[in-house]
């Protein structure tokens, strides 16, 4: 009988702060840090909104969502073109929405010179529906014109 007591005993005196540890559980509460959010649109860089303004003159800002551990914006635009800019205020990459195009106007800014030249040659500058700029490097996506 001894023995059961000291065992039990033994057993509750381990078993106590086991217990203990796992009711000391710490739980989050709350929604947890930002990521990202809707901004101004005063908020983007002054070289973004003269692009903005130079390559779509025809039309506006819809909305501008900024990420705020890269630093990086989303702007989308009234005709449904969403652009993703830097955290330095260059616009590296630019997707229209389906089945339509990015104006020539805005594919000539964003492109360099020659391949801008190149693409003109191939009569594809009315047909691009995506630039992406990485580093030097640029990803142009067009839809076959023929």
């Amino acid at each position: 009988m001894k023995t059961k007591a000291l065992v039990a005993a033994l057993l509750l005196s381990v078993a106590t702060p086991i217990f203990a540890q796992s009711t000391d559980m710490i739980i989050p509460m709350g929604p947890g840090p930002v990521v990202s959010g809707s901004v101004e649109t005063t908020s983007l860089p002054a070289t973004t909104r003269r692009f903005i303004s130079a390559a779509f003159p025809d039309n506006g800002i819809s909305s501008v969502t900024k990420a705020f551990a890269d630093g990086t914006y989303n702007v989308a635009l009234d005709n449904g073109v969403q652009l993703t800019v830097n955290n330095r205020g260059r616009v590296v990459d630019a997707k229209a929405p389906t089945g339509e195009t990015i104006p020539v106007k805005a594919v000539r800014k964003m492109m360099k010179r020659g391949d801008y030249n190149q693409l003109c040659r191939m009569q594809c500058q009315n047909c691009v529906t995506e630039i992406q700029q990485i580093g030097n490097q640029e990803t142009v996506t067009v839809n076959q014109p023929f």
